[in-house]
C-alpha cells in the first residue's frame, strides 16, 4: 500500500499509530487471559502470564519497540484507551502475585516492587531479543517465567 493509501483509511500518522497499538494490545490481552484460564495454581498462572507477555516481546519486539516509543505521540483519547489496556495486564499479574502471596505460594515483602519488576524483565525482552537468538521467543519465555518464580519466591 502506498503512503497516500494509507490516508485513505486513517486521517493522520496519529490515528494509524493508535490502530496499530490498539491492535497490538488487544491480542496481547487476549492471549494473556487464555494462559491464565488455562492454569490452575497461583505460580503456574504467574509463569503462564510471564511465558506469554515475555514470548510475546520476542515475537513482535519491532512493534513492541514502537510501542513503548511512541505512547507519549497518541491523541489524548487514544492514550486514555491504551493506558486502560496496560493497567488491566499490569493488574492481572499484581492479582496473580498478590494471590499467590495471601495463600502462602509466594515469599515476598513488596507486591507492587516485585510486580514492577517481573513486568519490566518481559518488557524488556524487546530491547535485546533478535530474530538470529539461538532461543526461540518461546524458550525466552520460559527462561523469564523460570526467573518471575525465583523472583516471588515461588515455595
Amino acid at each position: 500500500m502506498s503512503s497516500g493509501g494509507v490516508y485513505i483509511h486513517y486521517k493522520t500518522k496519529s490515528e494509524l499509530l493508535g490502530k496499530i497499538i490498539s491492535i497490538y494490545h488487544e491480542h496481547l490481552e487476549r492471549e494473556l487471559m487464555a494462559a491464565v484460564e488455562a492454569a490452575a495454581t497461583p505460580p503456574a498462572r504467574l509463569r503462564a502470564l510471564v511465558a506469554v507477555l515475555a514470548a510475546w516481546h520476542a515475537r513482535h519486539r519491532k512493534t513492541a519497540l514502537v510501542v513503548q516509543k511512541e505512547l507519549g505521540a497518541l491523541e489524548p483519547d487514544q492514550y486514555k484507551l491504551i493506558r486502560e489496556a496496560r493497567i488491566r495486564m499490569y493488574d492481572r499479574f499484581a492479582a496473580e502475585i498478590r494471590n499467590g502471596a495471601k495463600v502462602g505460594e509466594f515469599d515476598i515483602a513488596d507486591v507492587e516492587g516485585t510486580c514492577e519488576a517481573v513486568v519490566s524483565v518481559c518488557l524488556g525482552v524487546a530491547t535485546w531479543y533478535r530474530p538470529d537468538n539461538p532461543r526461540t521467543p518461546e524458550e525466552v519465555g520460559a527462561l523469564c517465567a523460570h526467573l518471575a518464580a525465583r523472583m516471588v519466591g515461588v515455595r
